[in-house]
């Protein structure tokens, strides 16, 4: 298994993640793309993950002609596909772990009041 640097480097040389499961939960691997500027196209059969088709991904089922359709969307709709890669870093820059831990600790600030 790569390092996370060979796989941050993986990414920044990447142009699309590609994340097709049968069953899963949620994954750090969209976000660590993201980063990098690697759009992400999502099939996904049984799951849940914090991936919105449109806003931040293309998110699909888990079918062979939704995925290959989706990854020619892809290529094709530069427009989109960048105005999903920012909405992608604006909603990775709004929570991050800094910010989630300040905000666990506020409520439990407040419980203990």
């Amino acid at each position: 298994r790569p390092d996370l640097e060979t796989l941050l480097d993986i990414y920044r040389r990447s142009f699309m993640l590609v994340k097709a499961t049968v069953c899963d939960a949620s994954s750090t691997v969209p976000f660590e793309a993201a980063t990098k500027n690697c759009f992400t196209v999502r099939s996904i059969g049984r799951g849940d993950d914090s991936l919105i088709h449109g806003y931040n991904c293309l998110k699909g089922p888990y079918k062979l002609d939704w995925l290959i359709s989706a990854c020619d969307e892809a290529i094709k709709n530069e427009h989109d596909r960048n105005r999903m890669l920012a909405n992608f870093r604006n909603q990775l820059s709004q929570n991050s772990w800094e910010k989630i831990l300040s905000d666990v600790n506020d409520v439990l600030k407040s419980k203990s009041k």
